[in-house]
This record gives C-alpha cells, structure tokens and sequence, in this order.
C-alpha cells in the first residue's frame, strides 16, 4: 500500500486533480471516492471525466446510481451510493457486472455496500481542511501501485511549479491551528509554512 496527500486550496485545484488523474485512467480500474457530503467527491469525478474528454455536463449519479461515458478506449462507470439503505442492494441492483476487466469504474459512498465490493486499485478520500481540502490517495493494488507512480510524479512536478505560487502543494503533515490558519510541512522536511484563512503563505524556517 502506498499513500499520497495533496493539499487543495479551492474548487478549481479539486478539478485539476481529477483532469491529472485521468490522463493515467486504463482499462479494469476500480476507484473508491471517499468523503463527507460536500468534501469534494462529485467534484474530482467531473474533472477527471472531463479530462477524458467529455465536453457535457456532467450529472451527479445521486438519484440514478450510476451514469455512465462512453469514450474510444473505455466506458467509465460512475456509481453514487449514498441512497442505498442495505449493503445487499449492490446485488440486487445488479451492478457488480460492471466491474469488470474493460471498464473503468468511480464508486462515490462504497462503504454502503462494502460487503459485496473487491478490493479497488485506488481509494480516493477528501478531507475539509479549513477553507480548502486534503486529499489522500492511497493505491491498494498493483494495478494501482502502477498509477499512484504516475499521479505522485505528475503531483510532485505541481509541487515544484507551485512552490513559488504557494496556491497547493504535497505535504507531509499539516495541522489546524486555533487561530483559524493552516501549519503545513513540506515532504523534504526542511520548510514549515503558515496558510492563513486570506491564502498568504508565511515562511516559518
């Protein structure tokens, strides 16, 4: 298992994940989006599909469970859980055939039917992190080993452009303060930074 954690200050940094990630998108891939109502899920899926390519609106699969997009090398299956009462209604449903070796799959809320779900390649979690979010991004199989690679080194090339921008970076540990602002350490370890609520970015060493 390896995991990832991206610091995003706003709405456009969510959607420019998901268009990052979707340039690594093959054929088989099971993704969990994980998060609070309102973290951000829906948000990462409409960048990554539109990534893809899809120039449409893209609709939240909340009331119809799933949308799907059909591109050259693969459908993606977008999938939204949250109204399933009973894990059992995955099968019932008759979902589990699309996940399968040819499509690529997004699963908002699958702890609701975790029971009947596999393993999948990546799971995708956000986190309210004051005024922005935290994604982590974990890889659970090799399969997903392979893209996390991929989405680190693509991160890691952000890091060093927005360095000097200060708009998002990785980060090792960060830390709500009482004050309201953001303690942010950078992986080297050498630099420790204040984000305040305003977005000015303080070198603390």
């Amino acid at each position: 298992m390896k995991e990832l954690k991206i610091l995003l200050s706003n709405e456009k940094d969510t959607l420019d994940l998901g268009k990052n990630i979707s340039a690594y998108l093959t054929e088989g891939l099971l993704i969990f989006l994980k998060g609070d109502l309102g973290a951000g899920k829906t948000t990462l899926a409409r960048g990554l599909i539109t990534g893809l390519g899809y120039d449409d609106s893209v609709k939240s699969p909340t009331y119809s469970l799933i949308e799907q997009y059909e591109f050259d090398k693969f459908t993606l299956n977008h999938f939204d859980l949250y109204r399933f009462t009973s894990p059992n209604e995955w099968i019932s449903s008759g979902f589990q055939e699309y996940i399968n070796s040819h499509d690529v799959t997004l699963i908002e809320w699958a702890e609701k039917s975790a029971d009947f779900l596999p393993t999948p390649d990546l799971e995708i979690e956000l986190f309210y992190e004051n005024e922005g979010r935290i994604v982590n991004i974990i890889s659970l199989t090799e399969k997903g080993n392979k893209k996390y690679k991929k989405v680190k080194t693509t991160a890691q090339d952000d890091y060093d452009e927005v360095a000097l921008k200060y708009e998002k970076t990785i980060i090792e540990r960060t830390t709500g303060r009482a004050d309201g602002n953001t303690e942010i350490r950078m992986p080297d370890g050498k630099d420790e930074y204040i984000v305040t609520k305003d977005g000015k970015v303080i070198k603390c060493k």
